[in-house]
C-alpha cells in the first residue's frame, strides 16, 4: 500500500519509525462508520430532497452528498487495509498518503459548505428584509458550484506541485502547512466565528419575537425561518465539536513539523491523538441526519412521510407476490 508520498515521508524525512502499526480495531470503527455514514447520508439526501424550496436545503443537501462520498471513501479505506497481508503503518492514513486524498478532497468541500451555510443564515438572520436579495436560490446554487469546483481544482494542483517538487524538502514542506490550513484550519476559524455571530443575531431576534402578543402572530415563514436557524446552529455546532481536535492536532503537528525531522521521532501522543481525530472526523460526516430529524419538524415530516411511501410499497409488492 506505500505510495510515493508515504515513501518520501518515511524515506526522506526519516520522522516516523516502522514499528507505530496501526490497531486493526480502529479499522473496523471507521467500516462501521464508514458503512452507518452511507446509509444515513443516502437518507439525508432523499429527506432533503423533499424541500428544496429553502436555500438552506440545498446547502444541506450539498454538504450530505460530499459527505456521503467521504463515507464511501472511509468504508473502502478500512476495507481494504483490513484486507491488507502487511502491517498498516501510521503513514498510510496520513493526509500525505494516497489513499486519504479523496477522503481529504471530499471532507473539504463538507468543510467549506459548512461556512458556506453559516454565512446564508447569518444574513438571513442579520438582514431579514434583504434575504431573498443575498440569498437566493441562484447565488446558493452557485457557490455551491464554486465550493466543489474550486476545493477539486486547489487540491489537484496542490498534488501536482507536490509531485512536481518532490526532490526538493524546503518546497514539499512549505506545501505540507498550505495543505491543512487552507483546508481545514481556515474554514473552521471562519465557521467558528460565524457561527458565534450567528447564535448572537439568533438570540436578539428570538428576543424581539418575545414582544409579539401571541406566537400564533409569527406567520409561517418566519417561523421556517427560525426553524432553519436553530437547525444550521446544532449543525454548524456538532462540526466544530468533532472538528476542532483535528485542528489543534493539524497545529500541533504544523508547529513540531521541523522539531520533528530534526529529531528523527514521531510522537507516540502524536500518533494516539492522528487516531482520535480520524474517529472524530468520520463522526462528523455521520451524524448530521440525527440533527436534522431532531431539530426539524419539516425534515422528520419528510423523513417519515417518504418511509411510510416505501412501506406500503414493499408491503404491496409482498402481497402481490404472495396472490
Amino acid at each position: 500500500m506505500n505510495d510515493i508520498y508515504s515513501q518520501v515521508w518515511t524515506t526522506e524525512t526519516s520522522a516516523i519509525p516502522p514499528d507505530l502499526a496501526v490497531e486493526p480495531e480502529l479499522f473496523k470503527i471507521l467500516c462501521f462508520l464508514g458503512t452507518l455514514g452511507i446509509i444515513l447520508n443516502i437518507l439525508n439526501i432523499v429527506t432533503l430532497s423533499m424541500s428544496t424550496e429553502q436555500v438552506t436545503y440545498k446547502i444541506l443537501m450539498g454538504m450530505a452528498v460530499a459527505d456521503l462520498l467521504v463515507n464511501i471513501t472511509l468504508f473502502c479505506l478500512s476495507i481494504i487495509f483490513q484486507t491488507s497481508p502487511n502491517t498498516v503503518k501510521i503513514y498510510h492514513i496520513m493526509p500525505i498518503s494516497l489513499i486519504s486524498i479523496l477522503m481529504r478532497l471530499f471532507a473539504s468541500i463538507s468543510n467549506w459548505s459548512a461556512v458556506l451555510m453559516a454565512t446564508i443564515r447569518l444574513l438571513v438572520v442579520t438582514f431579514p428584509l434583504k434575504a431573498a436579495i443575498y440569498a437566493s436560490p441562484k447565488r446558493v446554487k452557485v457557490s455551491i458550484g464554486l465550493i466543489y469546483i474550486l476545493c477539486i481544482g486547489l487540491q489537484v494542483l496542490f498534488y501536482a506541485m507536490v509531485a512536481y517538487w518532490l526532490g526538493i524538502l524546503s518546497n514539499f514542506a512549505l506545501l505540507l502547512y498550505v495543505f491543512p490550513i487552507l483546508f481545514e484550519i481556515l474554514p473552521m476559524a471562519v465557521c467558528l466565528v460565524l457561527t458565534v455571530m450567528l447564535l448572537i443575531q439568533f438570540g436578539r431576534a428570538h428576543a424581539k419575537a418575545k414582544n409579539l402578543v401571541s406566537q400564533t402572530q409569527m406567520d409561517e415563514r418566519v417561523k421556517e425561518q427560525r426553524k432553519l436557524t436553530f437547525t444550521s446552529l446544532l449543525t454548524l455546532t456538532f462540526f466544530i465539536i468533532t472538528y476542532l481536535p483535528l485542528v489543534i492536532h493539524e497545529l500541533i503537528d504544523l508547529a513540531n513539523m521541523y522539531s520533528i525531522n530534526a529529531s528523527n521521532h514521531y510522537p507516540t501522543t502524536t500518533h494516539i491523538l492522528s487516531k482520535v481525530t480520524l474517529i472524530l472526523q468520520s463522526c462528523n460526516h455521520t451524524g448530521n441526519f440525527f440533527i436534522y430529524i431532531t431539530a426539524n419538524s419539516t425534515l422528520r415530516k419528510n423523513f417519515l412521510q417518504k418511509f411510510a411511501k416505501v412501506k406500503t410499497a414493499v408491503c404491496a409488492g409482498r402481497t402481490a407476490s404472495s396472490v
